[in-house]
């Protein structure tokens, strides 16, 4: 994950970005109707491998950075992640100020931070503690072992997705998830689900993908709500 303050010490690290002003272009009066109408907009970016994605979106976060937003970076990887650490996990991490070093104490402490300031509700915090990898505790753990796998995966989304929208209300947010061309049906779910979320906050999503195994269409399938769309190829 990339936090807003790294985010923001890696301007400064970039190659320099050569004909690509269209996108940027495109991009900027995205970013601007997102922080304008407090209005999510959903970017995906789409090419061959090896064409600049990674460098084009990091332009991309580095535009968000200087506008203020808060940026977060997440990518999902062809050969796996390690346990507990796939892009919606990841995700909620960063979103906490955890890193995938962070120990049981810290995620402890956020997610409690999170339920006191109505980040999410109580009904939320046996799915935070999943994304988090933590052990429910005991009063959680017999109501959570009672649930189906699609009933965790759907409380789990829940709780994400609502500290996004709560974290927006305070801060406008930029995410760049990289690579969904390798994320499996959850993880798409989950990406669906945010971007259908966020039509009314000011969350700027991007997306990077390859054009072979570009999963926009299982994207549309799942219904992406009224948020605004950009697809540049």
């Amino acid at each position: 994950t990339q936090s807003r303050s790294s985010a923001a010490s890696d301007v400064y690290k970039r190659q320099p970005l050569i004909g690509r002003s269209k996108e940027v272009t495109q991009f900027r009066l995205s970013l601007d109707e997102c922080l304008q109408a407090e209005r999510g907009q959903f970017v995906c970016l789409r090419g061959e491998a090896g064409i600049g994605k990674t460098r084009l979106a990091r332009e991309f976060m580095d535009m968000a950075v200087r506008d203020g937003l808060e940026s977060h970076r997440v990518l999902v990887l062809d050969f796996g992640a390690a346990l507990g650490q796939d892009a919606p996990r990841a995700l909620t991490r960063s979103l906490l100020g955890l890193n995938a070093d962070s120990d049981d104490e810290a995620c402890r402490h956020a997610a409690k931070r999170v339920l006191e300031t109505g980040m999410i509700i109580e009904d939320d915090l046996m799915h935070l503690h999943h994304l988090l990898g933590l052990p429910q505790p005991d009063s959680l753990r017999s109501l959570h072992d009672a649930m189906s796998a699609e009933m965790r995966r759907c409380g789990q989304r829940d709780a994400l997705v609502a500290i996004i929208c709560k974290s927006a209300k305070l801060h406008p947010v930029f995410i760049l998830v990289e690579d969904i061309h390798w994320a499996d049906q959850s993880t798409l779910e989950t990406i669906a689900e945010i971007t259908r979320r966020i039509s009314k906050v000011p969350v700027i999503l991007v997306a990077t993908t390859r054009i072979e195994g570009d999963p926009l269409q299982i994207l549309y399938r799942s219904g992406l709500g009224l948020t605004a769309l950009m697809t540049l190829d």
